[in-house]
């Protein structure tokens, strides 16, 4: 097997041995300073979405369920002026949210601003689970707009990113 860096990894196992990992040439592996996406703005097309559950480990507590966004990057503007853009495009950008129960309410709310935002429906059945009936969180599939990457530290000084869905028509949101 190989990864997209052509490292080889063992057919049976699907790990390296300890020889075969120190033996292992790592110039084609790129450096990476964060797993976050990298700032800036993407025109995006949304290829899928779907709900996912959690189960509790505290059988006292509910289970945890998580909206997640993939989409494929269309265009690109980041921000760090040593990114070459076209490098992006065709490239899945992951966005999730979770719907922590006793704010419940609220991230629906959210959810369904965003929405508004890119002009999609958003009212009626949730949806969003496969063979159940669709609502109106599956109308992003094939859905293109822009999205605006942001990074910021929580209290925790765990660094995260924010998604910020984009009107077609905010002008500085897309101005580089």
């Amino acid at each position: 097997m190989s990864d997209q860096s052509g490292v080889q990894a063992s057919a049976e196992t699907g790990f390296l041995s300890l020889a075969e990992l120190a033996a292992m040439n790592t110039d084609e592996v790129a450096v990476l300073t964060s797993r976050l996406p990298d700032e800036g703005i993407y025109l995006v097309r949304c290829t899928e979405l779907g709900i996912s559950e959690s189960e509790s480990q505290d059988p006292t507590k509910p289970n945890l369920f998580r909206v997640n966004f993939n989409t494929e990057i269309l265009e690109a503007k980041p921000l760090g002026k040593d990114k070459d853009p076209e490098s992006y495009v065709g490239r899945t950008l992951k966005e999730g949210y979770v719907l922590w129960p006793t704010q419940f309410r609220e991230l629906l709310g959210l959810l369904k601003g965003r929405y508004k935002i890119v002009e999609l429906p958003f009212v009626g059945n949730l949806g969003g689970v496969e063979g159940q009936e669709p609502g109106w969180l599956d109308g992003a599939v094939n859905h293109i707009f822009r999205v605006r990457v942001r990074h910021w530290t929580d209290k925790g000084k765990n660094e995260r990113a924010g998604f910020d869905w984009l009107p077609a028509e905010d002008k500085k949101a897309v101005a580089a």
